[in-house]
């Protein structure tokens, strides 16, 4: 996972590490790399935020406004799950760039293989920190 605007930081929880083979390792971590390379995290921040600003755009006129109406919840509605499907497919296309740089790299099938082995269930606290 990559995080931060300015300064880039990377975490990789130690139970993948201690799960998956060197190769495997360099594969994951060159994905984060790419994720960096693509400027991922700071064009993620700016969609969220213009998206945000777009719900709360709608929302303000929502209060603001004397017309209320089953319309205007509908708008509303729709034009939340539109930009949490724009999310997605932006969040979708990043990581198919992050993906194809590994690949790229002669390291696709090593992420794949490690890719397989990640667990969801993993603890938050059990990460190892490092900055690029």
């Amino acid at each position: 996972m990559v995080t931060g605007f300015f300064k880039v930081n990377f975490f990789i929880s130690s139970s993948l590490v201690a799960s998956i083979d060197e190769k495997e390792l360099e594969a994951v971590i060159l994905h984060e790399i790419a994720h960096v390379k693509y400027k991922h995290v700071r064009s993620t921040i700016i969609h969220q935020t213009i998206y945000l600003l777009a719900i709360v755009g709608v929302l303000y006129y929502a209060i603001i406004s004397d017309y209320t109406s089953i319309y205007l919840v509908l708008i509303i509605i729709l034009a939340f799950l539109l930009l949490m499907a724009i999310s997605l497919k932006v969040t979708k296309k990043q990581e198919d760039e992050a993906d194809l740089y590994v690949a790229k790299h002669g390291l696709g099938d090593a992420l794949i293989s490690a890719l397989k082995k990640i667990s969801f269930d993993d603890d938050e606290e059990d990460l190892v920190h490092g900055t690029i």
